[in-house]
């Protein structure tokens, strides 16, 4: 009698690689976290951390980021504000280390690993433009905004 023998059949790659990545998912990494809270505010890395932490199941740890990063952004705005601080590099500064604090500690505290895939930032992006863009212009309607830029856009 022969003996038969088979290999056994390998799997395609592509189903191989979709066992391989079920422990991993679609999160922002740390630098958008950073930029967003850099260029327009820690609320805005607090939101893309907390969208990150709910979509693993951390809904609680969600909640207590985004409340960290409001009362960062009212206290930075508030002791500013204060100092008669209103522009220039120190609000940029302050920013910045609101950004640092949701992606070096937050982040490293919550996903110690890089077992997850880069999340594109398009939607968040174009959501923040539109809440940037919806503030501005309730700010020109209402006639709050400074006297310098009402200057620059009425000039044509």
């Amino acid at each position: 009698m022969e003996d038969q023998y088979t290999e056994p059949e390998e799997q395609p790659e592509d189903i191989q690689d979709e066992d391989e990545q079920e422990g991993a998912v679609e999160l922002y990494s740390k630098w958008p976290i950073r930029l967003f809270s850099l260029f327009f505010s820690p609320i805005f890395g607090g939101i893309l951390l907390m969208i990150n932490l709910r979509k693993v199941g951390y809904k609680q740890a969600g909640t207590r980021v985004l409340l960290f990063s409001i009362a960062y952004t009212f206290a930075t705005a508030i002791l500013l504000g204060g100092m008669g601080i209103t522009g220039g590099i120190i609000p940029i500064v302050f920013n910045l280390m609101g950004g640092v604090i949701l992606s070096d500690y937050y982040y490293k505290k919550y996903f110690p690993d890089d077992d997850y895939y880069p999340r594109p930032v398009w939607g968040a992006l174009a959501v923040a433009l539109l809440v940037y863009f919806s503030i501005f212009m309730a700010m020109y309607y209402s006639g709050t905004l400074p006297p310098e830029i009402i200057k620059v856009l009425n000039k044509k």
